[in-house]
C-alpha cells in the first residue's frame, strides 16, 4: 500500500478514535463525580491522540523524550477511562439491584403489617362478639365453669394477637431510651398481675436493694416493663399454689433485676434453645411461647443481658443485668414519666 494512503488511512482512525473517545468523555460528564473522572480521562486519551498525528503528519518533530511517549501516555489515559467506565457502570447496576431488592422488602414488611392489623382486628371483633354472647350466658343455672373457662379462652386469644404484634414490631420501630425508675415498675407490674396471682395462689414480694428512697432509676428501653412482666407472669404460672415469686432489684454497674420461683426449673440440657420462639425448654404454660423470646430481644435492644440460673433449693431465676446510667435523672412511677 502507497505509504502516504497508509499515513492517511493511520491518521484518520487516530482522529476518529480521539474524536469518539472525546465523545463518549462528553456522555460521562452528565452523570456525576466519578463520572467526571472518567470523562476527563478520555477526553485528555483522545485529545492527546489527535494532536499528536495531526503534528506529526505536519512534519512537526520533536527530540524530547515526552514526544515519543504521547501515544502510550493517550492510551493509558483512555485505558484507565475505560476501566473506570466500566467499574462505575457495575457499581450503578449493583447499587440499582440493590435499591430495587431493598424497596422490594420494604414492600413484602408493609404488606406483613398491614395482614396483621386487619387480622388482628378482624379477630378482636369477632372475640367482642363472643364475649357477647357468653354474658347472655353467664347467670344461667350450671353454666358459669362453662363461660368462665370460654372467658379464659378468649383472654389468652386476646392476648396471643397483643405478644404476636409486639414481636413482629420490635425490630421495625426506633425507640429511645427513657429515664425509668425500676422499683416503681417492678411494683407496677406486680399490682397489674393481681389477679393471676390470686388464680394461681401465689405471692410476689420486690425486694429492692438500694440506698433511700427506693428508687433506682436508668436510661433504657420503654419496654423494659414488658419484658419484666413476661418474666413475673411466667415465674407465676410455674411456680406452686402457695408458693412465692421474689423480684429482686439491686443497684450497681450493672443495674441487676432477678426474678426468682420455686418452680420445677429447667433440665440442663435444655437451657440452650430456653430464649427461642416457641422453644418447647419451658413451655409457658396457656402462653404464645414467645414471651421469653420478645424479652431477650427488648434487654438486648437496651444494650442489656438476659440470664438464666438455678434457684437454690430448686426453681429458676432469670435476671435483667442493665447498664448504669448515672445520669437518668428523675423517674417516676407513673406510665407516663417511663
Amino acid at each position: 500500500m502507497n505509504p502516504a494512503v497508509l499515513s492517511l488511512v493511520e491518521t484518520g482512525l487516530y482522529v476518529v478514535g480521539g474524536l469518539g473517545l472525546m465523545g463518549s468523555s462528553a456522555a460521562y460528564l452528565r452523570k456525576g463525580s466519578l463520572r467526571f473522572s472518567v470523562a476527563l480521562l478520555l477526553a485528555l486519551g483522545g485529545l492527546l491522540m489527535i494532536v499528536w498525528r495531526v503534528l506529526r503528519e505536519a512534519g512537526v518533530r520533536q527530540h524530547h523524550p515526552l514526544w515519543v511517549e504521547i501515544p502510550e501516555l493517550a492510551f493509558v489515559l483512555a485505558l484507565a477511562g475505560g476501566v473506570f467506565a466500566w467499574t462505575s457502570g457495575l457499581f450503578a447496576h449493583q447499587s440499582r439491584q440493590l435499591s430495587q431488592a431493598s424497596e422490594r422488602l420494604r414492600n413484602s414488611l408493609a404488606t406483613q403489617e398491614l395482614m396483621l392489623d386487619v387480622l388482628s382486628h378482624d379477630v378482636r371483633n369477632h372475640l367482642t362478639v363472643a364475649r357477647g354472647h357468653l354474658q347472655l350466658h353467664e347467670h344461667e343455672e350450671g353454666q358459669a365453669d362453662h363461660v368462665t373457662s370460654a372467658e379464659t379462652a378468649l383472654d389468652q386469644a386476646d392476648e396471643l394477637i397483643d405478644t404476636t404484634l409486639l414481636y413482629s414490631r420490635l425490630d421495625g420501630e426506633d425507640r429511645e431510651a427513657e429515664a425509668v425508675d425500676l422499683v416503681a415498675t417492678a411494683r407496677r407490674v406486680v399490682d397489674g398481675l393481681a389477679a393471676h396471682r390470686a388464680h394461681h395462689g401465689v405471692d410476689v414480694d420486690v425486694e429492692a436493694d438500694v440506698e433511700a428512697p427506693e428508687t433506682l432509676s436508668v436510661r433504657t428501653s420503654p419496654l423494659v416493663d414488658r419484658a419484666l412482666e413476661n418474666l413475673v407472669d411466667n415465674a407465676i404460672k410455674f411456680s406452686p399454689s402457695g408458693g412465692t415469686v421474689t423480684v429482686r432489684l439491686r443497684d450497681g454497674d450493672p443495674v441487676r433485676v432477678a426474678v426468682v420461683d420455686h418452680g420445677p426449673g429447667l433440665p440442663a440440657d435444655r437451657r440452650g434453645e430456653l430464649f427461642d420462639r416457641f422453644s418447647p425448654a419451658r413451655a409457658e404454660a396457656s402462653g404464645t411461647g414467645l414471651g421469653l423470646a420478645i424479652t431477650r430481644r427488648i434487654v438486648a435492644e437496651a444494650d442489656g443481658q438476659l440470664g438464666y440460673e438455678e434457684t437454690p433449693g430448686g426453681g429458676a431465676t432469670f435476671t435483667i443485668a442493665l447498664p448504669a446510667s448515672p445520669t437518668a435523672g428523675d423517674a417516676s412511677g407513673d406510665p407516663g414519666a417511663a
